[in-house]
């Protein structure tokens, strides 16, 4: 809740229609879903197109689940990287240039990420005994799946029958693929065909961009190229405090950078603005008993009446 005329926030209103008011209110949705989706029409500007502001990468995400201990399997340890060279941007720029039944038949040509966390979980044994899981991750165009967001049906929970047969064979050839560069690294024992394993899931895109209303099924936010790190992008507008709503701040990675240290990052960084505070590490490295000093804020701003929309 923005007020029209003195762009002044008073709250947050509810889905159920409940209101909660507050002075300050933090958004951690992403500055995409803040300014077009959370606010009202016209309040907060933002020309992304202009300004040459667009959604990171997205992918496929293949969670496989086996019957059977990793010494069984001879599962190496830790996470692994696949790519078929070392040239990165060409491999990506490839993919972007391919359509999806293409990509379905460059098997070999697939950039996977392979984490195998139940190999480095020193409890695994005890707690999940003769299991193993696998988390598999490829890059993927938005475009690759935009066709079929349109086709989500209600009563079914589905984008349709050729989207769900098309996901299918993602995850079949992606799994074809962690099979043949694993067992070449000594594992064994492993099912050759998706369908034979005890469990899957497959997500694409479309997977994150349902569940966590990330534009384009956003992995990371804002993509982290040149245009995002120029001065009157990164400086101007990613900053905690929203310029010209006051009481309305930012946090998560769109104000620092991705990844998980950022994103940290980023709560200090908000705290400290709407503290006042000129050391964001001031307030975990000081004296938690005393008050946190103003000295360096936008006024006498407080934690009353704060709300978080996550």
């Amino acid at each position: 809740l923005v007020d029209p005329e003195t762009k002044v926030v008073k709250g947050v209103r509810m889905e159920d229609g409940g209101t909660i008011y507050a002075e300050n209110v933090v958004s951690d949705v992403g500055l995409v879903n803040t300014a077009t989706k959370l606010l009202p029409p016209g309040v907060l500007d933002i020309d992304f197109a202009k300004r040459k502001l667009h959604p990171s990468c997205t992918g496929i995400n293949l969670f496989v689940g086996l019957k059977g201990s990793p010494e069984q399997f001879n599962l190496p340890q830790g996470v692994h990287w696949i790519y078929p060279s070392n040239d990165l941007s060409a491999i990506v720029d490839r993919l972007d240039s391919m359509t999806t039944d293409q990509a379905l038949a460059e098997l070999g040509y697939l950039p996977l990420f392979v984490s195998i966390p139940c190999t480095t979980d020193s409890e695994w044994k005890a707690n999940h005994p003769d299991k193993s899981i696998l988390e598999i991750v490829m890059f993927a165009p938005w475009h690759w799946f935009q066709m079929y967001e349109k086709e989500y049906s209600s009563s079914t929970h589905s984008h349709g029958p050729k989207y769900a047969m098309v996901k299918k064979n993602f995850g079949e050839k992606m799994w074809t693929r962690v099979v043949e560069v694993l067992e070449h690294a000594g594992a064994k024992n492993l099912p050759k065909k998706l369908e034979n394993v005890d469990h899957f899931e497959i997500g694409t895109p479309l997977t994150f961009a349902h569940y966590f209303k990330s534009e384009q099924g956003a992995f990371y936010g804002l993509a982290n190229d040149l245009k995002r790190f120029e001065p009157e992008n990164f400086f101007l507008l990613l900053r905690p405090k929203v310029q010209g709503i006051r009481g309305l701040y930012l946090a998560g990675q769109d104000i620092v950078a991705d990844g998980i240290q950022p994103v940290t990052m980023s709560g200090y960084l908000c705290a400290a603005s709407i503290l006042g505070v000129r050391d964001p590490f001031s307030l975990v490295q000081g004296d938690r008993s005393k008050p946190v000093s103003n000295e360096a804020g936008d006024g006498p701003w407080t934690t009353k009446g704060m709300v978080t929309a996550a």
